[in-house]
């Protein structure tokens, strides 16, 4: 299937989000000249394309400033412990209840989860390491 098969323009969109004031005044002052906003990008794109340097260069003081796209890093320091909410029964009016729960830290020496009986890593190989020889 040619791509003209499945979109029935022959010209790609390009879309663009300015700020609802920005875009709110700029109408304005194109109609004020009879003017409208696709044949002003086109313009645009026309003066661009005719006089790359020229065109630019009136444009510095307008150009906004970089803002950073897509999903926000995520932090490199882990995040506060939270206390966990308990469902209440069903059909209880009764208020969620608070479990305070401390997490579970690793014993540096040991190597093993504090409070509980399994096995670490470190436990495990240290046992491969001791089986009998033939």
């Amino acid at each position: 299937m040619s791509s003209q098969a499945r979109d029935r323009h022959r010209d790609p969109p390009l879309t663009v989000r300015p700020p609802a004031g920005l875009k709110e005044d700029a109408l304005k002052a194109l109609k004020a000249r009879d003017r409208e906003t696709k044949a002003f990008v086109v313009a645009c794109l026309n003066a661009l394309v005719a006089d790359p340097d020229g065109f630019l260069e009136r444009l510095d003081k307008h150009w906004p400033v970089q803002t950073p796209r897509g999903r926000p890093r995520k932090t490199t320091t882990p995040a506060a412990p939270q206390q966990r909410q308990q469902m209440p029964p069903s059909g209880g009016p009764e208020p969620w209840s608070e479990i305070d729960e401390a997490p579970r830290a690793m014993d540096p020496g040991t190597g093993s989860w504090a409070d509980d009986d399994i096995p670490s890593a470190l436990d495990i190989l240290g046992a491969a390491d001791s089986s009998p020889e033939d």
